[in-house]
């Protein structure tokens, strides 16, 4: 995570038998905005969740996964806001980032799935920015 995000240090876990610890955070954020000049699509003011997302991960061992699941919305400067619900349906859905790895070796690694942008670039979700 980029800027002053951290991951947080001590996530919640639960053993899930042989596949060892899983483990569980999230995010949830909100935000409102206003405006005087509108488009015709768009509203003068609202409130929103941003982002209401579950992650649950399995980070060692050979085989390792990552899921994140829940609504998010994805405002874009000049372009009428799409509230969260609406956002996730027609957007990534409701799970919008979820994938398998299989680690042979520390250095070597393959991965499947719905995986997400590439690192560097803009990050998708907003709390991430």
């Amino acid at each position: 995570m980029a800027g002053p995000l951290t991951a947080n240090p001590d996530p919640a876990s639960f053993a899930a038998g042989p596949l060892g610890p899983v483990f569980v955070t999230g995010a949830v954020s909100g935000l409102a905005q206003a405006q005087s000049n509108p488009v015709r699509a768009d509203r003068a003011g609202q409130a929103d969740i941003s982002n209401a997302q579950v992650f649950i991960q399995k980070t060692d061992g050979f085989l390792r996964f990552f899921g994140e699941a829940g609504l998010y919305s994805l405002p874009s400067l000049g372009t009428p806001y799409l509230r969260a619900a609406k956002a996730t349906r027609h957007n990534f859905g409701l799970v919008p980032v979820a994938f398998a790895t299989v680690a042979p070796l520390d250095d070597w690694s393959i991965q499947a799935g719905k995986l997400p942008s590439l690192s560097g670039l803009e990050p998708t979700f907003t709390f991430q920015s």
